[in-house]
């Protein structure tokens, strides 16, 4: 059984990439959605942007769902939701009733991201605690960079509905694996939770925290993606070679989320670690106000990833840490929460910002924020 563990893990990453895949399907392929559905831009960016405001929504319900059932019926859920989904996808005869469907998958992001820290914290030693909860993370950055990447060559290669139909099938396969693979580590029993106890983990030091830097650190880690191909040109990269270069940013977010949470687990602490990203983080930021070039400038977001996002599993961690297994799931929905509020607050709020200055005050303001998350990290307790 002891390591049965990272099987568990290893099914609960098909699961967070498959999530994100499902979520980022039709960014890539904006102008092939226009066309088929007769529609404009906006209404395109409706289908992902309709899924932090469902999760909005439903972050802490779900938190509550998985301490009373546990990972595996949460997990087993959102899987469900996604196979479900992508198959209506598929058949959608009309923008509207995609839109609806892709609404219908939103809803089961919620129950994989509130998961991660319930299985850890059922499953793995504190010595390994961030590691694993650093490698759950990471899925969520593999399946949106294999979601930008592989969906304009399977559209190419098998037509747009032959796409929606591989990732429906690719969701329900990894359903059936979780179902068979994606064990509790014990005999899980729901629990009876008063709402005052709820409210308390809601209200814990810690979660409220971690809440308000989650709300900054995926606000911008969003908000930069989502405007990352005018601040490229800004920095004299093409079109082309913006989202290229961005890559880079994930590539070190997933490199920076197994090292540093492995040294925390070496170190028995989180909060050094979150002093670094931080430091660094803002430091960075400002330094790509200067940078040029798709070299340097890939260089610079290869690091900048790798403390940045790093962030997000020490923190997911440490509120989970602050108030016990049992309430883990509601403590990491008050995160993730708080992050999707982040996320949509601070892509309108670098559009006007931009909009009143130019990109590069974005990237000032990100590093700004950082050092207020690092201000916050002094008042956690550990």
């Amino acid at each position: 059984m002891r390591n049965y563990r990272w099987v568990v893990l290893v099914m609960y990453i098909f699961a967070g990439i498959i999530s994100q895949i499902m979520w980022i399907t039709f960014s890539p392929i904006l102008p092939i959605v226009e066309r088929i559905y007769s529609i404009g831009e906006a209404e395109v960016g409706m289908l992902s942007a309709v899924y932090p405001l469902v999760f909005i929504v439903f972050a802490l319900p779900v938190g509550w769902y998985v301490d009373k059932s546990g990972f595996r019926k949460a997990v087993l859920t959102g899987s469900a939701f996604f196979a479900v989904s992508g198959f209506l996808r598929a058949f959608a005869s009309s923008f509207t009733a995609l839109l609806a469907f892709q609404t219908l998958g939103a809803v089961g992001q919620p129950f994989i991201f509130n998961s991660i820290s319930k299985l850890v914290k059922s499953w793995f030693p504190e010595e390994e605690a961030g590691l694993a909860t650093g490698l759950g993370s990471i899925s969520l950055f593999i399946g949106t960079i294999i979601g930008l990447g592989a969906t304009p060559a399977l559209t190419v290669a098998f037509g747009f509905r032959n796409m929606l139909l591989v990732y429906a099938l690719a969701a329900t396969f990894i359903l059936v694996l979780f179902y068979l693979f994606g064990k509790e580590s014990g005999m899980v029993e729901e629990e009876e939770y008063r709402f005052r106890e709820y409210v308390e983990v809601l209200k814990n030091r810690n979660v409220l925290i971690l809440s308000l830097i989650a709300f900054i650190g995926v606000g911008i880690f969003t908000a930069y993606l989502t405007w990352v191909e005018p601040v490229m040109e800004e920095h004299g990269l093409s079109v082309e070679t913006a989202g290229i270069t961005a890559s880079a940013l994930l590539l070190g977010g997933i490199a920076g989320s197994i090292v540093i949470p492995a040294a925390s687990d070496k170190v028995g602490r989180r909060k050094p670690f979150l002093y670094v990203c931080f430091v660094l983080s803002a430091l960075l930021f400002y330094v790509h106000t200067l940078a040029s070039g798709m070299t340097e400038l890939a260089i610079l977001l290869f690091v900048l990833g790798f403390f940045f996002i790093s962030a997000l599993p020490l923190s997911l961690d440490l509120s989970a840490t602050s108030v016990g297994e049992k309430y883990a799931g509601t403590a990491n929905s008050s995160l993730w929460l708080l992050s999707q509020i982040g996320s949509v607050v601070l892509i309108v709020e670098f559009e006007s910002l931009a909009s009143a200055f130019n990109w590069n005050s974005t990237l000032l303001l990100s590093s700004a924020l950082f050092l207020l998350s690092l201000a916050l990290t002094a008042l956690i307790k550990e």
